[in-house]
C-alpha cells in the first residue's frame, strides 16, 4: 500500500517563509485588514514567516519575495492554514468501547445503560490505554488543547479516571493541554459527604467540577429525579457552586440534552453563576432544548447566559446521532403497531387505530430535527460559542476520531454555518481555547509580569499572529468546499515551527485483553427469553427501547432484553447475540451490527477462563458481510 504523501514539505530548518497561504480571518490577530485580500468566505491571503517556534511576520500574499533570498520559501498555492484546534468537550475515558458494550438503539437511555454495563471491563490498564489512544489521535489531527469529562458516579470510576488523567497530563505536558471535569448527575450532590470528597479530588488534580442538569431523555420533567431534581434543584446547584468557590474550581455542566421545552438547565445554571459571582468561569454543553423554547423563554435564557459570561459548547455530531430516535410516525389508514415506543422518556402505546390483518412493525422512525442547539441565535447574543467532539466510538456516539476538522465540517452542514462561514472557525480554535486558558491561568491569582504573560498567552491561544507560537495545520484544500469535501488525511501539523511526523494510531493498539475477561469475570449469561407468544417484544417499564442490555450484578455479566446471551471476543469486543440456547447451528447466529450468518457451535476457554463463549465450528459454511470475512473455528488464545 502506498504511503500517504503530505500535502506540503516543510524545510528541516526552523526558519522559513510560507507564501500564498489562506487563513480564516477569525483566526488571525494583529493585522490591518485593509491591506489584505479577503475572499467572500473570509479567508485572508497571506505570507507568514516562521523563525524557530515563533511567527515573526504575517503580511499580504506576495509581499515576502524580496526577503526570501536568505530564507527557505514554501509556496502553498492558496492552501488553507488553521491554527491548532481546541476540543472543549470530550469523554476520552469512555472512548473506544462501542464494540464491547454496544448501545442497542442509539438512544440516550440506551447509552446510559450500556455505559454502566461497560464498567465491568474497566481497570487501570484499560482506561489508560483507551484515553491515551484518544489523545494520540487528537494530537495527530492537529489539536493542542483538550478537555475531557470523567465519569465519576462510582468510587471505582473516580479512582481509575483521575489516576489515568494525571499520568497522561504529565506525559503530554508541552504537547497537549489536557483538562479534566468530574461528571455526575445533579442528584449526586444530595450526599454532602460524597460531594465534598469528589470536590477535593477534583481540586487535587487541578480539574473542574461538573454535573448533568435536566440532561436525561426526559430532563425537565419533575418525574426525572436524576438530573432535573425538581424538589431540591436550587439546593443542589447552590451546593455545587459553594463547593467550587471554596476550592477555587471552575465549572463545566451538561445541560438540556433533549428536545423538552421544560428542560431549562442552562437558565438555572446562568442564574446561579450570577448569584455566586462566577461570571466567565462556567461552560455549559449540549443546550439542545433551546430549540424547543418559546421566543420569550429563549430571549430570557440567552440574556442571562450572556450576563453570566457562560461559554456554550455544542456537540452536533453526537446530538444528531442520539436525539429524536422516536418521533411518532403517522401510520396509513387501517394500519396499527403493537410496539411500545418511547418519546422523550415517555412510554406510549400506538394501537389506537383499527387493527389490520398485517400490522406494520415500526421499530424505528426517521428523525424530524437535528438535535443541535440554536447556534446562530446563541452567537447573535455575543455568547462565546464553541463546537466540540463529545463522544468517540462509545455508547453515545459510535463514530468519530477526535478530528476537529471533521467536527467543523459536519457542524457546517448540520447547523448551516456557511454562506458565509464568517467567524465560525473560531468555534473550534480560539473560543474553546479561551475557555480553557481562563481555567489554566487563574489570572486572578497572579501578580505583575505574570499577569501580562498570561494575558499574552491567552490572546494568542489557538490563533495565528506575530509573536505567537508557530502551531498550525496546513491542509491541501484551497477553499472551504475543497477543505470540507475530502478528509484531508495528508494535512501537515506544525508544532513549534516543525512538522510532526506522527499519524493517528492504528486500531490494533486497542487489541488487548481486559482483566475482566482474563479472570472470567465477564462471560455469557444465559437469560430467559422475553419474547411474547405472538413474536412481538414488549418493553419493560422504565427501560430503554427494544434490544437494550441490562447489567447482571450477580455474575458481572450482561444479558440482552431479547433473551439472547451476549458474547465478547478475547479483546472485549461485543461479538454476537446467540439466537437459541443449543447453539446447534441450525438457524445460525447473528453478529451484532453486521448482515451475517455464522453456522455451527463450539467453545473456547482461553487462558485462565478468560474467554467463555460459543463461537461456531463451521456447520455448513459461514458468510460474513462487512469489512472483512472471518472464519472462526473454536477460537484459541494467541
Amino acid at each position: 500500500m502506498a504511503t500517504i504523501k503530505a500535502c506540503v514539505s516543510l524545510p528541516s530548518t526552523s526558519n522559513y517563509i510560507i507564501c500564498n497561504a489562506r487563513i480564516p480571518k477569525a483566526c488571525i490577530v494583529g493585522i490591518n485588514e485593509v491591506d489584505f485580500d479577503i475572499c467572500i468566505d473570509h479567508l485572508v491571503s497571506v505570507d507568514m514567516t516562521v523563525k524557530g517556534n515563533i511567527i515573526t511576520s504575517i503580511t499580504p500574499a506576495g509581499s515576502s519575495s524580496l526577503h526570501s533570498f536568505w530564507t527557505s520559501t514554501i509556496d502553498l498555492k492558496n492552501k488553507i492554514i488553521f491554527p491548532t484546534f481546541a476540543d472543549l468537550h470530550t469523554h476520552i475515558d469512555k472512548g473506544h468501547t462501542t464494540e464491547r458494550s454496544r448501545n442497542p438503539d442509539g438512544s440516550l437511555t440506551g447509552a446510559d445503560r450500556s455505559t454502566a454495563a461497560d464498567a465491568n471491563f474497566w481497570d487501570a490498564d484499560d482506561v489508560l490505554r483507551r484515553m491515551e489512544f484518544s489523545i494520540e489521535s487528537a494530537y495527530a489531527h492537529g489539536t493542542s488543547a483538550l478537555r475531557t469529562h470523567l465519569i465519576n458516579m462510582t468510587a471505582k470510576q473516580t479512582e481509575l479516571t483521575w489516576a489515568a488523567f494525571s499520568k497522561l497530563q504529565a506525559h503530554w505536558e508541552g504537547k497537549m493541554t489536557i483538562q479534566g471535569v468530574s461528571l455526575v448527575a445533579l442528584s449526586y450532590f444530595r450526599d454532602l459527604e460524597a460531594a465534598e470528597q469528589l470536590a477535593d479530588i477534583v481540586a487535587r488534580h487541578g480539574g473542574l467540577l461538573g454535573a448533568a442538569v435536566c440532561c436525561s431523555e426526559n430532563g425537565g420533567d419533575p418525574a426525572d429525579d436524576w438530573t432535573t431534581c425538581e424538589k431540591d434543584r436550587d439546593v443542589l446547584l447552590d451546593r455545587i457552586f459553594t463547593l467550587a468557590k471554596q476550592r477555587n474550581l471552575d465549572l463545566d455542566f451538561h445541560v438540556d440534552e433533549n428536545p423538552n421545552q421544560r428542560a431549562k438547565g442552562l437558565r438555572y445554571v446562568a442564574e446561579k453563576t450570577i448569584k455566586f459571582g462566577y461570571q466567565g468561569r462556567v461552560v455549559c454543553g449540549h443546550c439542545c432544548s433551546l430549540a424547543y423554547q418559546s421566543e420569550d423563554d429563549l430571549i430570557k435564557t440567552l440574556m442571562l447566559v450572556r450576563q453570566a459570561g457562560i461559554t456554550v459548547v455544542s456537540l452536533p455530531l453526537v446530538n444528531l446521532w442520539t436525539q429524536d430516535r422516536w418521533t411518532p410516525a403517522p401510520l396509513p389508514e387501517g394500519v396499527a403497531t403493537k410496539k411500545k415506543k418511547r418519546q422523550n422518556g415517555i412510554t406510549t402505546n400506538n394501537n389506537n387505530q383499527q387493527q389490520a390483518s398485517s400490522p406494520l412493525d415500526i421499530t424505528k422512525t426517521t428523525p424530524r430535527w437535528r438535535g443541535v442547539t440554536l447556534l446562530h441565535e446563541v452567537a447573535a447574543f455575543n455568547i462565546p460559542t464553541a463546537l466540540a467532539s463529545d463522544n468517540t466510538r462509545d455508547q453515545f456516539y459510535a463514530y468519530g476520531d477526535l478530528d476537529m476538522l471533521e467536527v467543523f465540517g459536519q457542524s457546517c452542514r448540520i447547523a448551516h454555518l456557511d454562506r458565509p462561514y464568517g467567524d465560525w472557525p473560531s468555534a473550534v480554535t480560539s473560543v474553546p481555547a479561551d475557555a480553557m486558558m481562563k481555567h489554566k491561568m487563574k489570572v486572578g491569582d497572579k501578580e505583575g509580569d505574570e499577569i501580562n504573560n498570561n494575558n499574552n498567552m491567552m490572546m494568542m491561544a489557538c490563533r495565528l499572529g506575530v509573536g505567537g507560537p508557530a502551531d498550525f495545520v496546513i491542509f491541501r484544500g484551497r477553499t472551504y468546499s475543497e477543505l470540507l469535501s475530502r478528509p484531508q488525511v495528508d494535512r501537515v501539523v506544525v508544532r513549534n515551527g516543525r512538522a510532526l511526523t506522527v499519524r493517528p494510531p492504528a486500531y490494533e493498539q486497542l487489541d488487548f485483553v481486559p482483566f475482566a475477561i482474563k479472570t472470567g469475570q465477564v462471560a455469557i449469561v444465559e437469560s430467559a427469553d422475553t419474547h411474547t407468544d405472538d413474536g412481538e417484544q414488549e418493553e419493560e417499564e422504565g427501560t430503554s427501547a427494544v434490544g437494550s442490555c441490562s447489567h447482571d450484578s450477580t455474575t458481572g455479566g450482561v444479558k440482552s432484553k431479547v433473551g439472547r446471551p451476549i458474547a465478547w471476543d478475547k479483546y472485549g469486543r461485543l461479538l454476537w447475540h446467540k439466537k437459541n440456547g443449543n447453539g446447534n447451528g441450525s438457524n445460525g447466529n447473528n453478529i451484532v451490527g453486521a448482515p451475517t450468518n455464522l453456522l455451527g457451535s463450539g467453545s473456547n476457554n482461553a487462558g485462565n477462563g478468560s474467554y467463555i463463549g460459543r463461537i461456531g465450528a463451521l456447520g455448513g459454511g459461514a458468510v460474513l458481510l462487512g469489512v472483512c470475512a472471518v472464519l472462526l473455528v473454536g477460537m484459541r488464545e494467541h
